[in-house]
């Protein structure tokens, strides 16, 4: 991954037009996580997002607090747009026409999963027959006219049989019902290429979550430090590249941690600031 380089001395590439099919910047909403606990809050901050320059965000639900006729005017009213939808494995498997009827209802087209339980990922057969599960969702999923997504982290590039989990995953997931929502930053804490990923998953992948890190070395070792997209040590030049060239829409800025000030507001800004003048958008 080569040095790290400190926040300080980081700098966007040149600003320069943008091209047109430009790529989209929304905003994960786990980033601002302690500041959506009430319907207040939520729309606070969606229109602190929105006044970032942010047009979407990736959202959760149903629930009290995200539910469809409140979400729509709080988005509307803060110039958004809910682009994208999280929820768990089991909560599609169980409350798939809750969650089909509620992404309807906010003209959602996609839902993700970003996390499995061991005994779905823990050998070359779990992730086939995980792979097998995603595919018979999926394939529901796209006659209501939604894409299935999984979302990384780092556990995937584990290998069984000498190829990572995330391999066996998508080798077999079918195309035509289960896309990717690659996580930059948990394939670098992987030890992987990000843009080789992206690369690999040309024609699969609308949307992806960017976001930066600080890591070491493959040393064995990773440093436990996110930051602003263009705060760490990602090749950011390669990854917009391979996201454009794969067919990628929306690029989703998430940040865990580490937050500029201790405020997810601030690092939001900068990454947008490096978006912009990388000439994203």
């Amino acid at each position: 991954m080569g040095a790290s380089p400190t926040r300080s001395n980081v700098s966007p590439p040149a600003k320069k037009a943008a091209p047109s099919g430009a790529l989209r910047a929304a905003v994960q909403l786990h980033t601002v996580r302690d500041h959506i606990k009430t319907r207040a809050d939520l729309a606070k901050t969606f229109l602190r997002i929105g006044k970032i320059g942010y047009r979407g965000a990736q959202i959760g639900g149903p629930s009290e607090l995200f539910e469809a006729a409140f979400l729509k005017d709080a988005l509307a009213r803060a110039g958004l747009q809910a682009i994208g939808h999280g929820t768990s494995l089991d909560d599609l498997d169980k409350k798939f026409g809750i969650i089909v009827d509620f992404l309807h209802a906010m003209d959602i087209r996609y839902t993700g999963v970003a996390w499995m339980m061991p005994e779905y990922r823990d050998s070359a057969a779990a992730w086939k027959k995980t792979a097998a599960l995603f595919n018979r969702i999926g394939k529901r999923l796209s006659a209501e006219g939604i894409a299935l997504q999984y979302h990384n982290h780092d556990f995937e590039f584990e290998n069984y049989g000498g190829k990572a989990g995330l391999r066996w995953f998508f080798d077999h997931a079918d195309p035509q019902y289960v896309q990717g929502m690659l996580d930059t930053a948990w394939i670098a804490r992987g030890y992987q290429d990000p843009a080789a990923w992206i690369t690999r998953l040309k024609g699969r992948m609308d949307q992806i979550h960017i976001k930066d890190t600080v890591i070491a070395n493959a040393d064995g070792k990773t440093l436990s430090k996110w930051t602003e997209i263009g705060g760490g040590n990602l090749d950011w030049p390669g990854i917009f590249a391979a996201c454009k060239k794969a067919g990628v829409r929306d690029l989703i800025v998430e940040q865990d941690g580490d937050w500029l000030a201790g405020d997810p507001f601030q690092s939001l800004k900068a990454s947008y600031r490096f978006l912009n003048q990388a000439g994203i958008f």
